[in-house]
């Protein structure tokens, strides 16, 4: 009988949880497991918008130092009354060192666009002085230029350059030594005679003519004099450079086309592209009727992130601009 009591005692001693402390642990560890997710969570969102903003940026400065370089270099080498191109390449006939569009993109979000082209010597961007005898291909015979516009031919009589480096798609300005002196644009198109270089009709620019209506047989002495007068001349590489917005995809995109080849994308993500040009009287516009008369250009350019932000459901948005003088115009007393 003692030691039932005592084992009676021994059960009356221990203790267990009440359903009301079980419920009490279980809500408290809840609680903490929630602030533990919830600040694990914010934390990845803080991430993803941070690497979603440093992107965005990224893009937007890609673009603007490309177009500003681009804008920078415009003009050198080229005429400042510009140069006398087939209409089917621009429809007004001229080619000026920067050709503006304005409203001339897609638009996107209720924004006009705008697109440019500029043209220079291909060397500008390398830092060379562009009038070194050394960079031209020097055209000097009878024949040297296709009275057709149809081909040049290069004197590589030493210490002459040969045109070893030209290659089909490369687009060269062809220039009349002369009193006067003229200049025309062609596509290269063929290479295959060493000394020879082609333009055939049907480029992607839509720069090569054959017969009277083409700018570059007009070049030859024998249009207007004889057959067995002597061209003499230089021919050197340029750059024709057009920027715009794709936005055919699901995502906008800054594109950089070259001298007539598929465009390359260069900025993704970029919804916005405007230029506004200062001229030589100081006024401005974004569409200027006499293009040899600007002195700087103004580049606005928005981009957004790639995809929307996980809590405000948005896009972040990223506006910049510039001001870049086009060099090689700033200083023309002319026009």
């Amino acid at each position: 009988m003692d030691m039932e009591k005592g084992w009676m005692h021994v059960g009356e001693d221990q203790h267990g949880f009440t359903m009301i402390e079980l419920m009490l642990v279980v809500t408290v560890t809840l609680l903490i497991a929630t602030m533990a997710f919830s600040t694990l969570d914010s934390t990845v969102l803080s991430g993803d918008t941070a690497q979603s903003v440093s992107e965005t940026e990224e893009n937007v400065r890609a673009g603007m130092s490309f177009l500003a370089r681009d804008l920078i270099a415009a003009g050198a080498e080229i005429a400042v009354g510009g140069i006398s191109v087939p209409v089917g390449f621009l429809p007004g006939g001229v080619f000026y060192s920067v050709m503006p569009f304005a409203n001339r993109g897609p638009s996107i979000n209720g924004m006009q666009t705008d697109r440019v082209m500029v043209i220079y010597n291909q060397l500008a961007l390398q830092g060379l002085d562009v009038n070194q005898s050394a960079v031209a291909y020097k055209i000097y015979g009878v024949g040297g230029i296709d009275p057709n516009g149809l081909s040049i031919t290069i004197d590589t009589t030493a210490p002459n350059p040969d045109a070893s480096t030209v290659a089909p798609g490369d687009v060269l300005l062809v220039k009349t030594n002369g009193a006067t002196a003229i200049s025309a644009l062609g596509y290269v198109t063929d290479k295959s005679v060493p000394a020879t270089i082609y333009f055939t009709p049907g480029d992607p620019l839509n720069l090569n003519v054959a017969g009277a209506a083409s700018k570059l047989g007009a070049l030859s002495c024998q249009v207007a004099q004889d057959p067995g007068c002597v061209d003499t001349g230089v021919a050197f590489k340029v750059n024709i450079v057009q920027y715009f917005i794709d936005n055919s995809g699901a995502n906008p995109v800054l594109m950089r086309q070259l001298n007539g080849q598929p465009p390359s994308q260069l900025a993704l993500n970029i919804e916005n592209l405007k230029l506004n040009y200062i001229l030589r009287d100081g006024s401005s516009s974004p569409n200027p009727a006499n293009p040899p008369n600007i002195r700087k250009a103004g580049i606005f350019i928005m981009g957004r992130s790639g995809r929307r932000g996980t809590l405000n459901k948005t896009y972040y948005r990223f506006p910049s601009s510039c001001q870049v003088a086009t060099r090689n115009l700033a200083y023309n007393s002319s026009g």
